[in-house]
């Protein structure tokens, strides 16, 4: 606190409580002041811990103010508009009587060019409340406030000073999503290192030949005084300097500004104090406009002073910014002298640096990033009173200006009006105190997750059949709610908005009818490690509801999904937002069901399955939904698209695993004949010979011509090439190379490394499949009114053919694929046959009104692919129609294995659009696996029959 005040005063850890006047004792302003800061500092550190420190706490009812209402940057300067009402922050009240728009600046980050913001859209900051307190004489409030405190009535002196509580807003840019309390950490951590003073007095005085005036050593002045320092400022060469006074920086008075003529006057009236001090010559005047007083520290100025009776006239002004035009009133600080810090370090093998009367300054370190302009020091000094070698201050930090900061909320660019996180905490007034405002001894309950009577109010009404039977709290460490569930128990979990994490796959096992519901996507299970979310293993029923999962690794072997069931006999899953990881083989699924033959019964009601209105991200190469053993499946009104691909799985790196690399080897190699006397199927792209071995293959168009020099510039080892099949693996050795250097081989040209450079922009995120329905019993599957998007294959019913007696237990019995949008992508990667639609092993199926659509690349821009393939033991009934399929060679395959004749078969294919195919509609001849030459005979007889009458019928050409 400035002011002309006769000593410090500290109360801080010391337990006083009050000041005791006795009778007919002096009273010394140290004794009131005392008793102030008692007070002061009993009700601060009450507050904080009431409120907790660092928290900006309001009341709960309408009294609680200071929310961040409005943001505006105009100029790249920032506006902020808080509500009226009160704030406990960091244990000081403040108040605000209505709207109040305040300027915020960037403490943390400042701008040094401009000083201005301009924030990026998605940038986060933190709306960060600045409190601090200060005394402000009376010649500064009567500007600042129109009840001044200087009495007309007695001439206007300069009394008492008044403490007042400031405050200012700045922005603290967010690097990532941390929570309010790590905000309060941060403002906590930030300003951390400050730096020091120490003080001391000679031992040594007085010099030889100088008369002394106080025998020994010590303070050698004549005046009882309150020493400052203070750190003025910074200035742009990063020099920190301080400015000092005797008087505790108490010398004050008002002024008026006239500008005239381009020169500034200031005609300043004091008191008879402070006019006889200015006549000594040896003082720093600081003259402050009190708007600057709202940034919080004053800027100090030089100047040329001179006197007439009581009144000052400033000319001549001295400042250290670029401009200043003050206006109107201000006021003005007298002070000793100003400094550089750098001056008063005690060096190796020198002495510390006298200010004046045998006072010593020592600043640690003597660098400026650790002084803040305000930060000061005070120590008092009485005229022969304080013997030789007294050590006034060691290595004391400052005494203020203590700021104090709050957070009090989270803003996104552009500020749309809302904040996103509101960052104070409100309180309740006693008489309004709840339940779930007071806490208990969970001791002999020990039940999870409660702190309040208000939870464990809750969990008992849920253990007793209430609405839920658990409700577990976001956060690590949720799934313990759950243990202890009993064999055939029935369950209801409910989510409320938050992340779950998890640290591996949860397993409900056994159980009977199971609910598990959240509050839509801000419902978020998190399994970043594992396969799946969520394994549900020999339930009665799973419902799952409304919530986001995501799962992170994946099983080859097992091909579980984000949520797997095995064996549950009736599964309801609607309303979620699922993602499975990513990788570079076909190892997870968003939602996977699997049941065992024995457990597939539509009679009993087993193998029931309803996927509906679910949103499905499926990573690079993995599949949607699979369904396996399944007696009645309906997956309607879903949206399935492929996710894109983490950074860990661009295509450089992907390359570097062999299962990925070996797919693209088979394309740079395939085709391949080693044996002499093989059967000419055709000619190949290449041959390549070595020491009268050789091998022909097909390659890449751009690699065509470049594999003869390759070859030769890297030929194998003779002793290790001892037939063709040697031959082939060195060739398949030297693709390997190709791709693990992008493209780089000796003997190789520009057109490999633009052949390489190509494939990666070839190189697009795709999902494996779609929709997937397997296994060896399938009753009846209706897929209708879905959306996938980004797959290599759409939608795929298929179960093997395996006679068993004589019966095709493994056939469909009915199928529906209806009203879908697929979009396949038909990427390099894609080796083996591809369909939009499949269904094998039907015997009624029925495929209309769906749109199917390819986007192919330029590597395969010609290789075949069908958007409807239906194959296998087919029965009596195929409707295929009103199906618009873009872009695929064939339109349409249909290729029964099984006869029709002597039973009443509808086979209808018709108003079917394939626009850009080679053939709309084509009827194979696949041969039967051992049959005869007149089985032969038959076959071929009746599928020309066949396709002969459907391309009639549909006047297909």
């Amino acid at each position: 606190m400035k002011g002309d005040f006769s000593k410090r005063y500290s109360v801080r850890d010391k337990n006083f409580r009050g000041v005791l006047h006795q009778q007919g004792r002096v009273l010394l302003d140290a004794d009131w002041n005392d008793q102030t800061a008692i007070d002061n500092e009993w009700q601060a550190t009450a507050a904080q811990d009431a409120f907790g420190p660092g928290i900006a706490a309001v009341p709960a009812d309408m009294s609680g103010g200071f929310e961040v209402i409005g943001v505006n940057v105009s100029d790249g300067k920032v506006t902020v508009t808080l509500s009226p009402g009160r704030v406990w922050a960091d244990g000081l009240l403040l108040t605000l009587g209505e709207e109040t728009a305040l300027k915020a600046t960037y403490l943390y980050r400042p701008d040094e060019d401009t000083g201005t913001l301009e924030p990026e859209e998605g940038e986060r900051d933190a709306v960060v409340l600045e409190v601090w307190q200060e005394s402000f004489s009376g010649f500064q409030m009567s500007d600042a406030f129109p009840d001044s405190i200087l009495e007309p009535a007695l001439g206007g002196p300069d009394t008492t000073e008044r403490i007042l509580t400031s405050m200012a807003l700045r922005l603290f840019r967010l690097s990532g999503g941390e929570a309010c309390e790590t905000i309060r950490r941060k403002l906590v951590d930030e300003f951390q290192d400050r730096g020091t003073l120490s003080v001391t007095l000679s031992e040594n005085y007085p010099p030889e030949g100088v008369c002394p005036v106080i025998e020994k050593g010590g303070y050698t002045g004549l005046e009882h005084s309150l020493f400052r320092i203070e750190i003025a400022r910074v200035n742009d060469l990063g020099v920190a300097m301080f400015k000092w006074s005797r008087f505790n920086g108490g010398l004050v008075g008002r002024g008026d500004v006239t500008v005239e003529g381009g020169t500034t006057t200031i005609t300043i009236t004091a008191n008879r104090q402070v006019i006889e001090r200015s006549k000594t010559g040896e003082f720093y005047l600081e003259v402050v406009e009190w708007s600057d007083m709202l940034g919080r520290w004053e800027t100090t100025y030089g100047a040329s002073v001179t006197r007439e009776g009581d009144t000052l006239t400033v000319t001549d002004i001295k400042y250290d910014q670029d401009s200043w035009s003050p206006s109107g009133n201000v006021f003005f600080r007298l002070w000793d002298g100003i400094a550089s810090v750098s001056e008063y370090v005690t060096a190796s093998g020198d002495t510390d640096r006298e200010l004046i009367d045998g006072i010593h300054l020592d600043f640690n370190p003597p660098g400026s990033d650790v002084y803040t302009a305000g930060d000061y020091w005070t120590f008092a000094v009485r005229a022969g009173g304080i013997e030789n070698g007294t050590e006034l201050l060691i290595d004391a930090p400052p005494e203020g200006i203590q700021c104090h900061r709050v957070a009090l909320a989270e803003i996104v660019w552009p500020f749309n009006g809302n904040v996103d996180v509101d960052c104070r905490e409100c309180f309740p007034a006693l008489t309004g105190i709840r339940a779930d405002d007071v806490g208990f001894d969970n001791h002999v309950c020990q039940m999870p997750d409660v702190n309040t009577v208000q939870d464990a109010l809750d969990v008992l009404c849920r253990r007793l059949e209430g609405i839920c039977t658990f409700a577990p709290k976001p956060g690590q460490g949720w799934e313990n709610i759950l243990n202890g569930l009993g064999e055939n128990q029935d369950v209801h979990i409910c989510f409320s908005t938050g992340q779950y994490p998890l640290d591996e796959s949860y397993s409900f096992n056994n159980l009977g009818h199971v609910k598990i519901s959240g509050s839509g996507a801000g419902t978020q299970l998190i399994a970043s490690n594992s396969e799946a979310v969520f394994m549900f293993n020999n339930c009665e029923s799973v419902t799952i509801q409304n919530l986001a999962a995501i799962s992170g690794a994946g099983n080859r072997e097992a091909l579980n999904g984000t949520l797997t069931f095995h064996d549950c006999h009736n599964v309801t899953v609607e309303n979620l937002s699922l993602k499975c990881s990513a990788g570079s083989r076909k190892d997870a699924a968003c939602i996977t069901i699997k049941n065992a033959e024995a457990d597939a019964s539509l009679a009993r009601g087993k193998g029931l399955v309803r996927i509906r209105h679910c949103d499905l991200s499926i990573g690079h190469l993995q599949i949607g939904i699979l369904l396996v053993n399944v007696t009645r499946a309906q997956v309607e009104d879903n949206f399935l698209a492929v996710a894109r691909n983490p950074r860990r799985l661009s295509f450089d790196q992907l390359i570097q695993r062999k299962d990925y690399r070996a797919i693209f080897r088979k394309m740079m190699v395939s085709d391949a004949i080693i044996h002499e006397n093989a059967p000419d199927f055709g000619t190949r792209d290449v041959t390549a010979t070595f020491s009268g071995f050789s091998v022909r293959f097909n390659t890449f168009d751009a690699l065509r011509n470049e594999w003869e020099e390759i070859i030769k510039a890297n030929p194998p080892q003779s002793r290790r090439i001892r037939n063709n099949r040697d031959m082939l693996a060195h060739i398949e050795l030297l693709a390997d190379r190709i791709l693990l250097n992008q493209g780089e081989i000796t003997g190789g040209t520009g057109d490999v490394r633009g052949w390489y450079q190509l494939l990666n922009q070839q190189h697009p995120a795709v999902a494996s499949q779609g929709i997937v329905v397997g296994g060896r019993i399938v009753k009846d599957i209706r897929i209708i009114n879905n959306t996938i998007k980004g797959v290599l294959d759409g939608v795929h019913v298929g179960l093997s053919h395996r006679a068993s007696g004589g019966t095709y237990r493994d056939i469909a019995e009915r199928v529906k694929i209806e009203n879908n949008t697929i979009g396949i992508i038909f990427p390099p990667i894609a080796l083996r046959a591809r369909f939009g639609i499949f269904i094998g092993n039907c015997n009624s199926c029925i495929v209309e009104n769906n749109y199917v659509r390819v986007q192919r690349f330029q590597f395969t821009k010609d290789r075949h692919i069908e958007g409807i393939r239906i194959f296998g033991y087919l029965g009596r009934m195929i409707i295929v129609e009103k199906n618009h399929l873009e872009n695929f060679s064939v339109g349409i395959y249909i290729n029964p294995l099984n006869e029709s004749s002597g039973q009443l078969f509808q086979w209808a294919v018709s108003d079917n659009m394939s626009p850009k195919a080679r053939m709309a509609l084509e009827v194979g001849d696949r041969p039967m696996p051992g049959e005869t030459n007149e089985q032969k005979g038959k076959r071929r007889k009746r599928n020309g029959e066949k396709r002969g009458k459907i391309r009639a019928k549909n006047n297909y050409k």
